[in-house]
Protein backbone atom coordinates (compact mmCIF):
# COMPACT_ATOMS: atom_id res chain seq x y z
CA UNK A 1 0.00 0.00 0.00
CA UNK A 2 0.91 3.26 -1.08
CA UNK A 3 1.29 6.44 1.63
CA UNK A 4 1.01 10.50 0.90
CA UNK A 5 4.32 12.59 1.63
CA UNK A 6 5.63 13.42 5.11
CA UNK A 7 6.93 16.81 5.74
CA UNK A 8 9.21 17.25 8.65
CA UNK A 9 11.27 20.55 9.81
CA UNK A 10 13.89 21.69 12.33
CA UNK A 11 13.83 24.97 13.04
CA UNK A 12 11.47 28.09 13.83
CA UNK A 13 7.89 27.96 12.15
CA UNK A 14 4.66 29.65 12.41
CA UNK A 15 1.04 27.79 11.86
CA UNK A 16 -2.12 29.53 11.83
CA UNK A 17 -6.06 29.11 11.20
CA UNK A 18 -7.91 31.26 8.60
CA UNK A 19 -6.46 33.35 6.05
CA UNK A 20 -3.06 32.85 4.62
CA UNK A 21 -1.90 36.10 5.62
CA UNK A 22 -2.87 38.66 8.86
CA UNK A 23 -4.79 40.48 10.01
CA UNK A 24 -6.88 37.40 10.26
CA UNK A 25 -4.87 34.48 10.23
CA UNK A 26 -4.93 33.50 13.68
CA UNK A 27 -1.36 31.49 15.77
CA UNK A 28 -2.42 27.79 16.93
CA UNK A 29 -1.05 26.50 20.05
CA UNK A 30 1.72 23.81 19.64
CA UNK A 31 -0.54 21.17 21.38
CA UNK A 32 -3.03 21.78 18.58
CA UNK A 33 -0.29 20.92 15.43
CA UNK A 34 -1.20 16.94 15.98
CA UNK A 35 -4.34 18.38 13.93
CA UNK A 36 -1.76 18.33 10.44
CA UNK A 37 -1.64 14.44 10.73
CA UNK A 38 -3.29 12.95 7.94
CA UNK A 39 -4.59 16.35 6.23
CA UNK A 40 -3.41 16.86 2.30
CA UNK A 41 -0.94 19.28 1.48
CA UNK A 42 -2.82 22.01 -1.41
CA UNK A 43 0.10 24.19 -1.95
CA UNK A 44 3.20 24.49 -1.07
CA UNK A 45 6.33 27.54 -1.80
CA UNK A 46 10.17 26.81 -0.99
CA UNK A 47 11.65 30.20 -1.00
CA UNK A 48 15.11 30.70 -1.94
CA UNK A 49 16.25 32.07 1.37
CA UNK A 50 15.00 28.90 2.88
CA UNK A 51 11.45 29.77 3.97
CA UNK A 52 8.40 27.24 3.44
CA UNK A 53 5.30 27.81 3.50
CA UNK A 54 2.23 24.69 3.16
CA UNK A 55 -1.15 25.46 3.23
CA UNK A 56 -3.16 22.29 4.21
CA UNK A 57 -6.88 21.15 3.39
CA UNK A 58 -8.24 21.51 7.01
CA UNK A 59 -7.21 25.36 6.72
CA UNK A 60 -3.81 25.35 8.47
CA UNK A 61 -1.22 27.29 7.06
CA UNK A 62 2.82 26.20 7.76
CA UNK A 63 5.30 29.14 7.50
CA UNK A 64 8.84 28.00 8.54
CA UNK A 65 11.41 31.18 8.33
CA UNK A 66 14.66 30.47 6.55
CA UNK A 67 16.95 32.51 8.57
CA UNK A 68 17.41 30.06 10.36
CA UNK A 69 21.02 28.79 10.07
CA UNK A 70 20.36 25.20 11.91
CA UNK A 71 16.87 25.07 9.66
CA UNK A 72 16.56 21.17 8.33
CA UNK A 73 13.34 20.63 5.96
CA UNK A 74 12.52 17.17 4.67
CA UNK A 75 9.88 15.88 2.35
CA UNK A 76 9.70 12.28 1.68
CA UNK A 77 7.46 9.77 -0.33
CA UNK A 78 8.86 6.14 0.73
CA UNK A 79 9.29 4.32 -2.72
CA UNK A 80 9.20 8.07 -4.74
CA UNK A 81 11.03 10.58 -3.39
CA UNK A 82 13.17 12.18 -0.72
CA UNK A 83 13.51 16.58 -0.54
CA UNK A 84 15.87 17.51 1.75
CA UNK A 85 16.46 21.60 2.76
CA UNK A 86 19.63 22.46 4.88
CA UNK A 87 22.42 24.64 5.43
CA UNK A 88 20.89 26.59 2.17
CA UNK A 89 21.01 23.45 -0.19
CA UNK A 90 18.08 21.71 -1.85
CA UNK A 91 18.41 18.31 -2.78
CA UNK A 92 16.25 15.93 -4.48
CA UNK A 93 16.54 12.23 -4.82
CA UNK A 94 14.34 10.24 -6.82
CA UNK A 95 13.92 6.76 -5.33
CA UNK A 96 11.89 4.92 -8.51
CA UNK A 97 9.18 2.71 -7.74
CA UNK A 98 11.05 -0.05 -6.03
CA UNK A 99 12.39 1.61 -3.05
CA UNK A 100 11.28 1.10 0.10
Amino acid sequence: MRHGAELTFDGTADLTHGPASAPGALSVPAEQWEELVGATVVSAVAFTSGGLRVAFDTGHHLNVRGDDPELVVRVRKPGDFHWAYRGGIGAMTYLGADSP
